[in-house]
């Protein structure tokens, strides 16, 4: 089976629809993200493209979904984007129309959106792991250390910013024990949709009922190093194997 990982910001020049300003392609990094919409004609394409590609390459799109809901999910994502859409409400709507189809080796790379802004705008890096519906910090970051429980980032619950990182998040067939540990590993990189920053800015993680704890954002670099080490805590060592041949 072939994988189709779709990239974040494969559209994107300025327009106006009706009286609201959207931007296409060409221009996608001049403009600001966090404030301007995307154009329906250019997500419209995306998502016709996407579908067209998706039916050609996978040899069984509809093996857990059938044919009638993989339709159904891809014209109500045709409805969704009918108008101008931001970043995080166009990146949702695919998601939800490839998550219809149960299947892992189709989904969207949300660190890929997190690359394309990383010289201009600030990162949160904050892996969290959820134990019984609750958030603990899974690798020392922002001043805090591993094991502490967050509540709040910039006054947003932890628990709404999980649930919108869940919908990034496509699981094979009903393997739905997967998906929280899926969804912690994309966290930080939805945080930059759901939380948007500039380089250094501050913002606030509440830690218990009554605490604030102030930071301030990270630029690219540091995030990625950040990233990589604690990718490189949670992955298991390389043993070297010896074997013989007779």
């Amino acid at each position: 089976m072939r994988f189709i990982f779709i990239p974040l910001l494969t559209l994107c020049i300025m327009s106006v629809h009706g009286q609201t300003p959207c931007v296409i392609f060409e221009n996608r990094f001049s403009a600001d993200w966090r404030t301007t919409k995307l154009c329906p004609e250019e997500m419209l394409r995306d998502l016709d493209s996407l579908k067209v590609t998706i039916e050609k390459s996978n040899p069984n799109p509809y093996l857990y979904c059938g044919k009638l809901e993989f339709d159904r999910a891809y014209q109500q994502a045709r409805n969704i984007l009918s108008t101008p859409r931001s970043y995080l409400e166009f990146t949702q709507t695919i998601s939800e129309f490839t998550n219809v189809m149960a299947d892992s080796h189709t989904q969207i790379l949300p660190r890929t959106f997190g690359s394309a802004m990383r010289k201009e705008y600030g990162r949160i890096f904050l892996p969290i792991t959820k134990i019984e519906n609750r958030y603990y910090l899974a690798f020392d970051s922002h001043g805090l250390n591993a094991g502490t429980e967050i509540f709040k980032i910039n006054n947003i619950a932890v628990d709404s910013i999980f649930n919108i990182a869940a919908d990034f998040v496509s699981i094979e067939g009903a393997a739905f024990s997967l998906k929280d540990e899926l969804t912690a590993h994309v966290f930080s990189s939805i945080l930059s949709l759901i939380v948007p920053l500039d380089i250094n800015e501050k913002f606030s993680i509440t830690v218990d009922e009554n605490t604030q704890v102030t930071s301030e954002a990270l630029d690219g670099k540091t995030y990625q190093k950040k990233r990589d080490a604690y990718f490189e805590s949670i992955l298991p060592e390389k043993e070297d194997i010896e074997y013989e041949i007779y």
